[in-house]
C-alpha cells in the first residue's frame, strides 16, 4: 500500500521529535553522571567541550526568559556564589592549583544553568533518573565496584539515589501505562534508598517527600491565603527541628545513635572553629584545612574533599561566610521561585521538584557535604535554569486541570482562572 506524501512526512516529523527529546534525556543524564564523580573525569578540556555543545544549543534554541524577578533571583545568586568562588582563588596559596579546581566548578555550573533552561522539568526530571538508573546498573555489573559501585563510601551513592526517588515520584503521569512504569520506578528507588542504609538520605527524603503536604494544602485554599499556609508550616517545621534538636539523645537512642549523631557534631564545632581562623572570605577555593589535627596556616590543595560531614560548613570553610550566605541565598530563592510557581502561579505539580529538592538537599547537607561538591553545583545551576526558563515557552509545559478556586492558568496570552 502506498504512503501519501503527508503520512510520510508526520511519521518523520514524530521521529525526529522523539530523537531529539531523547537525546536531550541522555545530555542531561551524561552530564549528571559527570558530576556525580563516579567516575573522576578532572581533565578540563571534557568539560570545556561539554560547555561549548551545550552553549552552541543555548544560541540555536534561544529560550525565553521568564522576566519575573522572582524567577530571575536563583539564577542571579547562583551566578554570584560561582563568581565569589572563581574570585577566592585570588588569595589562595597556590593559585595555579585553586584556578584549575575552581574553573571546572564554574563551568559544571554554567553548563547546568543553560540546560535547566533549554529542556524545561519534563526533560530534566527524565535525564535524572536515567542517570541514577545506569550508575547502579554500572555498579551492578562492574568487577572492580562493590555494592555501590565505583563510588568509595555508600553515602556517595545514596544522595544520588535519593534524588532519582524524589524525581521518579514526579514522573508519574496521567495515562496508565505512565503510572504504572513510574510505579514500578518509585518502588525500586524507594527499595534502593533503604537497602544502602544510610540513615541521612532516609530521612532527608521522607522530609523532602512530606514538604509536598504544604504545596497540596496551599493550592487548595484562596490565592489571598496561600503564602500564609506555606508560612505556617514552615513555622511548624522550624519548630519541629527546634524540638528535635533539644531532645536528639532520647530520639536517636531509639534508632541506635547517641546525641553527637556519631560524633558529628563534635566535628561540626571542630570545623566551624577553624572556619572562624578566616571567617569573612576564608582561604579560597580549593583550600583545606584537611583531617585533624588541623593548623591554621597548614592548608591543603584539594578538588573534591570536604571533611565536615555538613556541606554548608564545608563550604564556609573554603569561603568564608560570604560564600555560605550566597549558597543560602540561592537556597531560598530556588525555594522561594519553586514555591512560587507550583502554588502561586499554578503549573502542574512536576515544578514542586525544584522546592522538594531544595529541602531534601539542605537536610542531606546538614549531616552530610553534596551541596559544594560537582553534583551539588550541578543540580543548584539546573534547578535555576529551569526556573529561569519561561515554562509557557512549549506546548507542553502550559496549564494543568486544577479544580480549586482561584488557580492560574497560564498560557501565552497571559493567564486565566481555571473553572471561570
Amino acid at each position: 500500500m502506498r504512503i501519501s506524501p503527508l503520512a510520510t512526512r508526520l511519521r518523520g516529523l514524530l521521529f525526529s521529535g522523539l530523537i531529539a527529546r531523547g537525546a536531550e534525556v541522555a545530555l542531561i543524564a551524561a552530564v549528571f553522571v559527570l558530576s556525580s564523580w563516579y567516575w573522576p573525569v578532572s581533565e578540563h578540556i571534557v568539560h570545556l567541550i561539554i560547555f561549548l555543545l551545550v552553549l552552541s544549543l543555548w544560541i540555536e534554541r534561544k529560550p525565553a526568559w521568564s522576566v519575573q524577578l522572582r524567577f530571575m533571583l536563583p539564577a542571579l545568586f547562583f551566578l554570584f556564589f560561582l563568581a565569589w568562588l572563581f574570585i577566592s582563588v585570588t588569595w589562595s596559596g597556590a593559585i595555579h592549583q585553586s584556578l584549575s579546581y575552581a574553573l571546572l566548578v564554574v563551568l559544571t555550573g554554567a553548563t547546568a544553568l543553560m540546560l535547566g533552561a533549554i529542556v524545561g522539568i519534563e526533560r530534566a526530571i527524565q535525564g535524572i533518573v536515567v542517570g541514577v538508573l545506569f550508575l547502579q546498573l554500572h555498579g551492578f555489573v562492574s568487577p572492580d565496584g562493590g555494592s555501590w559501585g565505583l563510588f568509595s563510601n555508600p553515602s556517595e551513592l545514596s544522595v544520588l539515589l535519593g534524588v532519582g526517588f524524589i524525581a521518579s515520584v514526579f514522573l508519574i503521569g496521567a495515562k496508565a501505562i505512565q503510572k504504572l512504569f513510574a510505579g514500578l520506578l518509585v518502588i525500586y528507588l524507594a527499595w534502593s534508598v533503604w537497602n544502602i542504609e544510610i540513615l541521612t538520605g532516609v530521612v532527608a527524603v521522607v522530609v523532602g517527600l512530606m514538604s509536598m503536604v504544604p504545596v497540596l494544602h496551599a493550592r487548595r485554599v484562596r490565592k489571598q491565603f496561600r503564602w500564609s499556609v506555606i508560612g505556617g508550616y514552615l513555622l511548624a517545621g522550624t519548630g519541629a527541628i527546634a524540638v528535635f534538636w533539644s531532645n536528639r539523645g532520647p530520639l536517636l537512642a531509639l534508632v541506635g545513635e547517641d546525641s553527637t549523631m556519631s560524633l558529628r557534631t563534635v566535628i561540626w564545632d571542630y570545623y566551624w572553629e577553624a572556619v572562624m581562623w578566616r571567617p569573612v572570605i576564608g582561604p579560597g577555593w580549593g583550600n583545606s584545612y584537611g583531617w585533624n589535627p588541623i593548623e591554621r596556616d597548614r592548608l591543603q590543595q584539594v578538588s573534591e574533599f570536604f571533611p565536615a560531614h555538613n556541606g554548608f560548613i564545608d563550604t564556609a570553610l573554603m569561603l568564608g561566610l560570604v560564600g555560605l550566605g550566597l549558597l543560602v541565598a540561592t537556597l531560598v530563592a530556588l525555594f522561594y521561585a519553586g514555591i512560587s510557581r507550583v502554588v502561586i502561579e499554578g503549573f502542574p505539580l512536576r515544578h514542586a521538584f525544584v522546592p522538594v529538592l531544595v529541602i531534601y538537599l539542605s537536610l542531606n547537607d546538614m549531616m552530610a557535604t553534596s551541596l559544594p561538591k560537582f553534583i551539588g553545583i550541578f543540580l543548584m545551576g539546573l534547578m535555576a535554569g529551569l526556573l529561569l526558563r519561561d515554562p509557557t515557552d512549549t506546548a507542553s509545559e502550559r496549564g494543568f486541570s486544577e479544580q480549586s478556586e482561584g488557580v492560574r492558568k497560564p498560557g501565552k496570552r497571559g493567564t486565566v482562572l481555571a473553572g471561570k
